[in-house]
């Protein structure tokens, strides 16, 4: 399977190195008491209340270490919020000070033993001075002897909100699937189901869809907010609507019911943002790394965007994916003939009229564009002058690839805008579909890439996503 994880990162953008995984530790943070409830602290006022806003700093609080450095079990620290004051205390009494000459220091003491404090570990606070523990003693948040009071924390997420905090009505319904392919599409949404995880933030919990991304070692456990989790709310909704409207409902308060780009599946946008914004274009935006409920922690990602007419043209020109966004926003604003016309183009193979850089292989029924041009010319035996670097395969080494979430989206496309029942392109839309499920695993998700041999039958396929499971439920659950 190593060819798996290659081409893996190859088809999130072709000319995108991975970037190193963010690293686990955390310092600045919100701190939870044991019945969820945040420390907050404003002015000269420390209190434990019901979390709020994921904007209110008023409870962002950070762990300082003596060498600025990371928190492990048994450092000494200060605790620090968000307008620079400093944890300090009168007697039992908490308060802030803005001088750190006049702060306690606190020693950490790890629930789970010694090692670095991650978010979710619980872990106490242990004044320096006399031992005693910030804890909260008969309703009394203040510095108790130990075994008087809850004095178990732990350290959650925090980031602001995004920019995409208003409900865009839909511009099409979805509806349960019916067909050849319906007990398919359960088993995907079963899938969706099974990899939602809720995520503990400032704003509420948040149902997210999780998985393990192996892009991202040592630290793969990752929630996409976007493709994964906001795709998934919306194929959901037909299916189990209570858990994909509390994930839109999320998704709303975190800011992110959008990003300009990969919303456009559903509504028009006002200016299509094809150009990446984030420093990590492979992954996207790391907005924190989050605690789960029932343990453990997951990164939460978002691929942040802004609009550029350049990349809008050229990456429309040149990927599946960009091209079916631009199809469908086209079609959303009344350009219906220019929308289908795109989604032509990304099926008809005009090669013998000169170099086409998207297209179907409707004799091996792989989906071709510049991602995967020059492993597709490697694999038929006929490298393309714009592919220096290709050198046909022999034998066993061949195999090329689909990527499910494109087939999944030129599914999408072709239906909504009505290409995929024309005539000439209903046997393309078919085969389409069939390398769409033929590739599902036995777990019910739908693999980022499926492989397949010199006789172009599938071989082999990598791990489910949420990206591409959810666009295979919604392609299949239109309501047209």
């Amino acid at each position: 399977m190593g060819k798996t994880l290659r081409v893996f990162a190859l088809l999130v953008c072709a000319w995108a190195s991975l970037p190193p995984a963010a690293a686990a530790a955390r310092k600045s943070s919100v701190l939870y008491a044991a019945d969820g409830r945040v420390l907050h602290a404003k002015g000269a006022l420390v209190w434990l209340d019901e979390r709020g806003s994921a904007g209110n700093l008023a409870f962002r609080l950070e762990l300082v270490t003596a060498p600025d450095a990371d928190v492990r079990a048994g450092d000494t620290v200060w605790v620090r919020s968000a307008d620079g004051q400093y944890l300090a205390r009168w007697g039992h009494f908490l308060l802030l000070s803005p001088r750190q000459d006049l702060a306690e220091r606190w020693e950490i003491s790890r629930t789970h033993g010694p090692g670095m404090l991650e978010v979710g570990d619980g872990f106490s606070l242990r004044a320096q001075a006399d031992g005693f523990l910030l804890s909260e003693q008969r309703g009394r948040l203040g510095v108790w002897p130990a075994g008087e009071g809850s004095a178990t924390w732990s350290l959650g997420c925090y980031f602001e909100p995004g920019p995409f905090s208003e409900r865009w009505s839909d511009a099409l319904s979805f509806e349960v699937a019916s067909g050849e392919h319906a007990a398919q599409v359960t088993r995907a949404v079963a899938w969706l189901q099974a990899n939602i995880r809720t995520l503990r933030l400032p704003a509420g919990d948040m149902p997210l869809i999780t998985w393990d991304d192996p892009t991202l070692q040592p630290s793969p456990t990752v929630s996409y907010v976007i493709t994964d989790s906001l795709w998934a709310a919306k194929a959901l909704a037909p299916y189990d609507p209570d858990l994909a409207d509390d994930m839109q409902h999320a998704l709303l308060r975190a800011g992110w019911f959008g990003n300009g780009l990969h919303d456009t599946l559903f509504h028009p946008v006002a200016a299509l943002a094809h150009r990446p914004a984030s420093d990590d274009f492979v992954h996207g935006t790391l907005l924190d790394r989050c605690s789960m409920i029932g343990g453990t922690s997951a990164q939460l990602r978002v691929p942040q965007q802004a609009h550029d007419q350049a990349w809008t043209d050229g990456n429309s020109a040149q990927f599946v994916d960009s091209a079916v966004y631009t199809a469908l926003d086209e079609y959303w604003h009344g350009d219906a003939p220019r929308a289908r016309a795109r989604v032509r183009e990304l099926i008809v193979d005009s090669r013998g009229a000169g170099f086409d850089t998207m297209f179907w292989d409707n004799e091996r029924w792989i989906s071709v564009d510049q991602a995967s041009r020059c492993d597709y010319d490697a694999y038929v035996g006929a490298c393309s002058p714009q592919c220096s670097s290709c050198t046909p395969c022999q034998g066993a080494a061949c195999f090329a690839y689909n990527a499910s979430y494109k087939l999944g989206l030129l599914l999408y496309a072709g239906r909504v805008t009505g290409v995929a029942s024309e005539p000439e392109l209903v046997d393309r839309f078919e085969a389409i579909q069939y390398r769409l499920w033929e590739a599902q695993r036995d777990d019910g998700g739908l693999p980022h890439v499926a492989f397949y041999g010199p006789t172009a039958t599938l071989l082999d396929k990598s791990g489910a996503t949420g990206e591409a499971t959810s666009i295979a439920v919604l392609a299949e659950s239109l309501n047209l």
